[in-house]
């Protein structure tokens, strides 16, 4: 898919995916448009926000939806279908490492996938019932909200 393409003509590919429900071809362009971070994490923006990206001790609203990183990327978790936001306090241990570190670099009105490792998540232990142990997670991220 990525030859010839634009990085938005992928970024449709990537809705295109999502709306089919071809959820591996999905994973696999995300990791071919992925931006990774020395710690680990990879991120894919789908929508850059405009304004300040939050600094640590900024609240943020944000919306997400929570996956699996397997073949079948069953959904753990989402404030999207409970239709209320979660907020937290950025940069304070609030939330998974993997979130503080992709978020605080997110613009309000952004929108991103976070590919979170183990070591950023919830590592060997991860949170029974609903999480096992050395899970690499997908986030659906929108910050709604710094302040």
């Amino acid at each position: 898919l990525t030859c010839g393409k634009t990085k938005n003509e992928e970024t449709n590919a990537v809705f295109s995916c999502i709306l089919s429900g071809l959820q591996i071809r999905f994973v696999q362009l995300l990791e071919r448009m992925a931006t990774k971070t020395p710690s680990g994490l990879q991120y894919t923006d789908i929508q850059v926000g405009t304004g300040n990206c939050p600094t640590p001790g900024s609240k943020v609203t944000v919306h997400y939806t929570g996956t699996f990183n397997d073949q079948n990327g069953n959904k753990f978790d989402s404030s999207r279908d409970r239709k209320q936001p979660f907020v937290f306090t950025i940069g304070r241990g609030q939330v998974i490492k993997g979130w503080d570190e992709g978020v605080m670099s997110m613009k309000p009105g952004g929108r991103r996938i976070l590919t979170v490792p183990p070591a950023l998540g919830y590592g060997p232990g991860g949170m029974p019932p609903v999480i096992p142990p050395n899970s690499t997670l997908c986030f659906d991220v929108e910050l709604i909200k710094v302040g």
